[in-house]
Order: C-alpha cells, then sequence, then structure tokens
C-alpha cells in the first residue's frame, strides 16, 4: 500500500477505560470533605482564641456592674484588655 492511510484501533471496554477516572473521583471527593472538615474545626479553634479576651473584658465589667471584687483591680484589668484591641 503506498500513499495508503493505516491506522490502528483498539477495542476498550468502557468500564475498564473509566475506571480510573471513577477512582480519582471518589479519592477527590473524600480527600475534599475530609479538608472541609479540618479547615472547619481550625476556624472554630481560631474564632475561640480571638474570641477569648471579649469573654475576659466582658464578665469583668458584668463583676464591676455586680459590684463584685475590687473596683481598681477590675480597672487595671480591663484597661490591660483594650489595649491589646489597639490596632
Amino acid at each position: 500500500m503506498v500513499g495508503g492511510d493505516l491506522s490502528l484501533q483498539t477495542l476498550v471496554d468502557k468500564d475498564d477505560a473509566y475506571a480510573m477516572l471513577s477512582k480519582f473521583r471518589t479519592s477527590a471527593v473524600i480527600a475534599t470533605v475530609i479538608a472541609v472538615v479540618i479547615i472547619i474545626a481550625l476556624l472554630g479553634m481560631l474564632i475561640c482564641v480571638l474570641l477569648q479576651p471579649l469573654h475576659v473584658m466582658t464578665r469583668a465589667m458584668q463583676d464591676i456592674a455586680d459590684g463584685e471584687g475590687d473596683l481598681e483591680q477590675q480597672a487595671a484589668r480591663l484597661k490591660q484588655l483594650v489595649g491589646s484591641f489597639r490596632i
């Protein structure tokens, strides 16, 4: 055959051809779910750490309002906490 077009064709089962793609998709979905759960947990911990000074200040102000504790000591604690909120 001079100048003729030659082609090689193979027959592959559709399930075999897409098996690796299906495995990859499944592992990608699992990895994404795990990553989202880890990110949500880390964000929750970060929010707790960031809001802790605000909770302490709120409790100290509540103690002052209730008349509990030394007012000078509470004022010093509040001054220290407010200083940590400066930008």
